[in-house]
């Protein structure tokens, strides 16, 4: 990633949830002295949870945060105001940073992008992203905790107003400045553009496997990690019982086994094939 020419633009989510599909409230971002923040409009209600950390609620179809009404627009009109942030400035390679964003912000926003049928124009735009998140664990080793107001507090010895999309990304704004991290640290926790979109879609293609496997999951046959591992080999439920009405345990063991570059595609696992082969068999002699 050619992080020295590279434009670096913090980022950060607001959002109803934790789960990837979560709708986005807030996005913010902020490059040197100017910075973007929208307000979006979910389509999805805010768990109480939620409007107690952010401050902001929706009622009669007006966002308020912290009581004080704010422009809200929807999904699609505030990505693609983010999209123009993003390219201002005439930059023709965008390196996004942000904490904790491998786990949560990313995923959140590819979803989102995808929904709005805008990641072509993402793509073009955004070389990859860096995660700050382990990137101070690297160059400010030893602390107890490792999250973005615990990081504030030790290395700047304030507070700030968290859970605000605005004012966390120019807190991390602060916090890189002050610990400097040298462009080989940046590259060590740095991830792809394409890398990452590639496996976030095969995972949004493995959900529908993963789901077919729950009356092994529900028996306890197999644990949430086979099954995981299962799905994004591209087998589902269907699959594991034709290769048991074909070739018995023999099925199971071959299908579970088989090298792909090297490696097993799920499992060597005799007691995961006992198991599912069991099931199957067990499944065969009550009907």
């Amino acid at each position: 990633m050619p992080m020295t020419k590279a434009k670096e633009i913090i980022f950060d989510l607001e959002t109803t949830g934790l789960a990837r599909t979560s709708h986005i409230l807030q996005i913010a971002a902020i490059k040197g002295e100017h910075n973007f923040n929208e307000y979006i409009l979910p389509k999805a209600p805010i768990p109480p949870k939620v409007r107690e950390l952010t401050g902001i609620r929706i009622e009669a179809k007006k966002m308020y945060h912290h009581d004080k009404e704010v422009k809200a627009v929807n999904i699609t009109t505030g990505l693609t105001s983010f999209l123009d942030f993003l390219s201002s400035n005439n930059s023709t390679s965008v390196v996004l940073f942000g904490h904790n964003i491998k786990k949560f912000d990313v995923p959140v926003l590819f979803h989102a992008l995808l929904s709005c049928g805008i990641m072509e124009k993402f793509v073009e735009r955004v070389d990859g992203f860096v995660d700050t998140l382990p990137l101070f664990k690297l160059v400010e080793p030893g602390l107890s905790s490792y999250s973005q107001t615990n990081l504030f507090k030790h290395l700047l010895d304030e507070a700030y107003e968290a859970h605000d999309a605005l004012q966390d990304v120019i807190a991390l704004q602060r916090l890189l400045c002050h610990s400097n991290p040298t462009t080989a640290d940046k590259v060590k926790n740095s991830f792809s553009l394409a890398s990452t979109l590639e496996r976030f879609l095969h995972c949004q293609q493995s959900k529908p496997c993963e789901s077919s496997l729950s009356p092994l999951l529900h028996q306890k046959i197999i644990t949430k990690r086979t099954a995981s591992k299962i799905a994004n080999s591209g087998l589902c439920f269907q699959h594991l019982q034709l290769a048991h009405t074909r070739e018995g345990r023999q099925g199971i063991e071959d299908i579970l086994k088989e090298q792909f570059r090297g490696k097993p595609r799920v499992t060597t696992s005799k007691r995961i094939i006992d198991a599912i082969a069991d099931f199957f068999q067990n499944a065969l002699a009550e009907s």
